[in-house]
């Protein structure tokens, strides 16, 4: 059973406990509502996190794909022509961008976790958005290195296109491939970290599953404590004639 069912699974037993009636007919406020509905939201948060984890795992493939792509241009030097690289650089630009969502779209999911549990829960949705900034220290290197700021591009797909046209021009089309296997490689370490901090967030998402799970737990043995006793009184009526 993968997180997300996990989840889902224990926020459907903890709506069910909470759910069932203690005492036949009685009517009762039920102050564990809030319980049943952090256990709902948890499940969805979990779901779209689960979905995260995927994607971050096709990212890593697809790095590790061009990764392989680059290294055989650069065995291959025949191969290795400015139009070539130009387009591994496009495409690379993309999946960096990628990468970047998924770690913009986790920091939402544990931002709206952290406030379902009145519970930072380690803060992962910072974590998240240092890994964004983190995520373009090697692009930005390489561009100081040739002499080129990221800010003077528009975006990563521009700013990639001008450093492999660059060092292209200066020291061959090899000196650039060279440079896009360093990036992808940088990449490649990243979207591990990726991985790892996503792992990480759901495992303190499913803690405080957990916690509410008990945490409803106790409450319906609560109820079940405070109705096993009572015994209803018999209204009795009086008519004209007397007590009946």
């Amino acid at each position: 059973m993968n997180i997300a069912k996990k989840f889902s699974f224990v926020a459907l037993t903890v709506a069910t406990l909470l759910s069932t009636p203690v005492s036949a007919q009685w009517a009762v406020i039920n102050p564990t509502s809030d319980i049943i509905a952090k256990a709902q939201h948890a499940a969805s948060y979990a779901q779209a996190a689960d979905a995260y984890a995927k994607q971050a795992l096709q990212l890593q493939n697809q790095i590790l794909q061009y990764q392989a792509m680059v290294q055989n241009l650069q065995e291959n030097p025949l191969g290795v022509v400015v139009p070539n690289l130009t387009l591994l650089a496009t495409n690379t630009a993309r999946i960096k961008q990628n990468g970047v969502n998924i770690a913009n779209n986790m920091a939402d999911v544990d931002d709206n976790i952290a406030r379902a549990f009145k519970n930072p829960q380690g803060e992962f949705g910072v974590q998240f958005r240092v890994w964004s900034n983190a995520s373009s220290d090697a692009l930005k290197g390489a561009m100081l290195n040739a002499g080129l700021q990221r800010e003077q591009f528009k975006d990563d797909e521009r700013a990639l296109q001008a450093l492999v046209t660059k060092n292209a021009a200066s020291g061959g089309a090899l000196a650039a491939a060279k440079t896009l296997g360093e990036i992808n490689s940088a990449q490649l370490a990243e979207a591990y970290k990726l991985r790892e901090l996503i792992s990480a967030q759901q495992l303190a998402t499913n803690t405080q599953m957990m916690a509410a799970n008990a945490q409803a737990l106790k409450a319906q043995t609560a109820r079940e404590e405070f109705f096993k006793d009572f015994v209803p009184r018999t209204p009795t009526f009086k008519s004209a004639g007397g007590t009946k």
